[in-house]
């Protein structure tokens, strides 16, 4: 989202995401099945331009499908800022941080975007390429386009209403806030000129040309633009970060496997540890059998003793009597 949106304190942000996180929290305990973490990617078998797989963002990630007729849906936007969480790293240090020990910050890769300096996610760095290979190869003419300023990564939270930033994952990017307005954002967007254009589209209402978009579009981008916000400035990505290219599809391969050998470890050491218990219990109730048989013999014995020594005295008795 644009900057004018950022200008609270950082402190403010953050407490607006603990805030969410919280609510977060406890719609996951009430909620279990709408908030349980994805499956990981699957290998994916379609078609690749420049390095990169050509994809569609995921819809559940999208902010109108948990921002329904101006509501927030906590229940959507908790499993959307899970699987954020999972897959690019924690925004704070105590409740996100339940879901992703390491920090989505931590992965933050400086690069070049059209020849502007910016940080972003490294999973999201390749993609972010890709777009900028089809725009440099596409976009020309009419389409040409030279941005002046963009921004990634942010420290802040820039929404209201207890939703989470894109910028904080460092999956987002804003391109020209000043020729590509937010007109459904806060004060003072409604007042820039491209807003008070009525009846135009959004696409008509900023200086992004069509082939821009499309280009962001084709590998896992979504615009904000279409939105009710119209933030036609601000793109994040929602594709699958584990489908991005073959490199990612084969670290998330690796990655499937190596949980796989960790569950198949952690089965095979809880049989052996059933199996010891089983053998221990076994034992011992062996043991306790034997011991009980040793006993029962020890009192039989114990009682054809006393039963001998009872008919030795009465036979003694019955002698003496005799005489």
């Amino acid at each position: 989202m644009g900057s004018p949106l950022g200008n609270r304190s950082e402190e403010r942000g953050r407490a607006l995401v603990r805030a969410l996180v919280v609510t977060a929290v406890a719609l996951l305990a009430l909620l279990p099945t709408l908030t349980a973490p994805p499956a990981l990617a699957k290998e994916s078998k379609g078609p690749s331009e420049y390095g990169c797989r050509v994809q569609k963002p995921q819809a559940f990630l999208k902010r109108g499908s948990f921002v329904i007729h101006g509501q927030l849906d906590g229940a959507k936007q908790t499993k959307a800022v899970r699987y954020l969480t999972e897959h690019y790293g924690h925004v704070d240090e105590t409740l996100t941080a339940a879901w992703n020990g390491q920090s989505a910050r931590s992965e933050a890769k400086s690069m070049r975007f059209m020849g502007l300096p910016i940080s972003v996610h490294a999973k999201m760095a390749p993609a972010l390429a890709c777009v900028e290979k089809r725009i440099q190869q596409k976009c020309r003419g009419k389409s040409a386009y030279t941005p002046r300023a963009i921004g990634g990564f942010r420290g802040a939270n820039t929404y209201r209403g207890g939703e989470v930033s894109n910028h904080l994952f460092g999956i987002a990017i804003d391109i020209d806030p000043d020729r590509n307005p937010c007109c459904g954002c806060v004060d003072p967007w409604p007042s820039h000129p491209l807003c008070k254009l009525k009846g135009r589209t959004a696409e008509e209402r900023t200086a992004m040309p069509s082939c821009w978009i499309k280009s962001f579009e084709r590998f896992g981008f979504y615009w904000l633009g279409d939105d009710t916000l119209e933030d036609t400035m601000h793109f994040e990505f929602l594709g699958d970060p584990d489908k991005v290219n073959p490199a990612a599809e084969k670290r998330a391969a690796e990655k499937r496997a190596a949980e796989k050998r960790a569950a198949d470890k952690v089965a095979a050491e809880k049989r052996a540890a059933d199996k010891t218990s089983a053998d221990k219990a076994a034992a011992e109730k062996k043991a306790a059998e034997k011991a009980a048989a040793e006993k029962r013999a020890a009192e039989r014995a114990s009682s054809r003793k006393r039963t001998d020594k009872t008919g030795d005295r009465k036979r003694t008795e019955g002698k003496a009597g005799g005489k």
